[in-house]
């Protein structure tokens, strides 16, 4: 007995010496846990589908989604006045894989792809609107301008190639009759530009409960139509983040709205896109986290003749996970 009782004792000693130590071990792994996710003043920015984030971190996120807009398609007789309208409804679909890798704690590097579709679900709509695909291919790095206990600022540098194509059968009907013997009249048209980008991401927590992110692009490159000179267009986005662990709920909320604007079809021409969104994600463990995103999607650039804008309703379904 008295030789148990010692080594207990030793055991002991040997645990209230190292307790000191195994403190600051633990200290240390909450601190290199935290730098590896989107946190600030012990708020934690869930991910978001499509928003761009200024964080430091290596991350695989996916989203797939889905969403309906409803329209109107004019009717017109031979004197070209109108006679009325019949209801068109598209639909749309997306998805799209991100990957984020952490270099330094000053620097990332990301590429992301991403692909689209717009199609007709009625004889009518498919007719006049055909439809309109696009995907597209990014890589940039990210680099930390400031960052302390509640802002962080940085700055992206990427190039952007995309693919895009539309179909419509009226229109390649009227092409045929009006120029027979053309050897350029194609079904499917499509454009792929490419182009440069700069901007500035931050990201400020109030404290633990909510925090609000933000960014402005620059892109400058080529045109979608062949023969146009190059385009300039921003993107601006804010996104109001909350997270409830302070009450043990394992879900935060991302509430948002995003601008686009640019040069498309014509040369001095501004079309505008822009999108309010509601997202709900589940965090109970913030290394992998599952969400879903409602969004209602003015898009100013729909491919499509006689058509300025579509309006979409949207669902998609995100997971991300940090590594």
């Amino acid at each position: 007995m008295g030789i148990i009782k010692m080594r207990i004792g030793k055991i002991l000693i040997l645990i209230l010496f190292l307790l000191p130590d195994l403190s600051a071990a633990q200290e240390d792994s909450v601190k290199s846990d935290n730098s590896d996710l989107p946190v600030l003043n012990n708020h934690y920015f869930a991910p978001s589908l499509g928003f761009l984030s200024p964080f430091f971190t290596t991350n695989f996120k996916t989203g797939i989604g889905t969403g309906i807009s409803l329209s109107e398609i004019p009717v017109t007789i031979l004197d070209s006045t109108l006679s009325g309208t019949i209801r068109a409804e598209d639909t749309f679909v997306l998805g799209s894989i991100d990957v984020q890798i952490k270099v330094k704690d000053w620097m990332t590097v990301w590429l992301k792809t991403g692909m689209s579709a717009r199609i007709g679900t009625s004889t009518p709509t498919i007719l006049t609107h055909g439809f309109a695909t696009s995907s597209d291919f990014e890589f940039g790095w990210l680099l930390r301008l400031f960052h302390n206990k509640k802002n962080l600022l940085s700055t992206a540098i990427s190039i952007n190639n995309t693919t895009l194509s539309s179909s419509n059968i009226l229109r390649y009907v009227a092409e045929v009759i009006e120029s027979p013997d053309s050897m350029d009249i194609s079904l499917s048209k499509a454009r792929n530009p490419l182009a440069g980008i700069v901007g500035l991401r931050y990201a400020y927590a109030y404290n633990d409960l909510w925090g609000i992110q933000a960014y402005l692009n620059f892109l400058y490159g080529e045109a979608i139509l062949k023969g146009s000179q190059n385009a300039l267009k921003f993107d601006m986005g804010f996104l109001l983040s909350f997270e409830f662990s302070r009450y043990r709920v394992p879900f935060g909320v991302n509430l948002g709205y995003y601008i686009s604007r640019f040069d498309l079809f014509k040369n001095k021409e501004d079309d505008q896109t822009e999108a309010v969104f509601l997202e709900i994600v589940y965090i109970h463990d913030r290394q992998f986290t599952m969400g879903l995103n409602f969004s209602r999607v003015r898009d100013g650039a729909p491919l499509l003749e006689r058509v300025n804008n579509l309006t979409f309703v949207n669902t998609s379904f995100v997971i991300n996970y940090y590594f």
